[in-house]
């Protein structure tokens, strides 16, 4: 919920996983309430032995592709499909739907106002309102990053279509999950400094970078008919 530095050693590997919003305790057990905010080890999650295989593939292997189906094969072991599925069916909202009032939020899910605040909770470890920030942030950054705020009067005409109440709201949501402004952000994509590069890329080629070539795969055997 808010940026944060960090610093590694030179040589040090860093692999990010992502998982679909909402599904995470689903796969693997804990509620992402559990650890936000805390740095674990995986042995807490996946055990010593496979782990330390894990590191031992990353040490034999210069390939990040290998890391990373390594890393991969380690979470699809634990992932407990079927919950899954129903979680993801349950939760998959769209836009428009994580906006609606609670009430009726409930009760398209067929759930109590307390036990749907209750799983948010655990789901996405936030709450509903800062669940509905976060969201709204995200498809609000993604549409800047895309270049639909060019021209004049370009993000202020994204912050009325993504539900801000005015660009002042959308600067500062956006410094507080961001650490810079709208306007920043594209500043420093349009920079030299490297650790912004990130928000050039296209949609397609963001997939490419991060996202394994058999995703699509990987995606239908866990929720079959998406």
């Amino acid at each position: 919920m808010e940026p944060r530095v960090s610093r590694a050693c030179p040589g040090t590997v860093s692999i990010s996983l992502m998982f679909t919003p909402g599904c995470l305790d689903s796969a693997l057990g804990p509620g992402v309430h559990e650890f936000r905010g805390q740095i674990l080890p995986l042995e807490q999650f996946f055990g010593e032995g496979p782990v330390a295989r894990l590191l031992e593939q990353v040490d034999e292997q210069a390939s990040p592709a290998v890391w990373v189906a390594a890393l991969q094969g380690l979470v699809l072991e634990r992932l407990r499909q079927d919950a899954l599925a129903r979680a993801y069916g349950q939760w998959r909202l769209s836009r428009g739907g994580l906006f609606l009032p609670l009430e009726r939020m409930a009760k398209e899910l067929g759930l109590g106002e307390r036990q749907l605040e209750r799983r948010v909770k655990r789901s996405f470890g936030l709450n509903i309102r800062d669940l509905r920030r976060t969201t709204r942030f995200g498809f609000a950054l993604a549409a800047l990053c895309a270049g639909r705020a060019r021209g004049r009067g370009g993000v202020a005409r994204l912050a009325q279509d993504y539900g801000y109440y005015d660009l002042a709201h959308m600067d500062r949501d956006f410094q507080a999950l961001a650490g810079l402004s709208p306007s920043g952000i594209l500043a420093a994509a349009a920079g030299d400094d490297p650790a912004y590069w990130l928000y050039r890329f296209k949609r397609g080629d963001f997939r490419a970078l991060f996202l394994p070539d058999d995703v699509a795969s990987i995606q239908s055997s866990l929720f079959p008919g998406t």
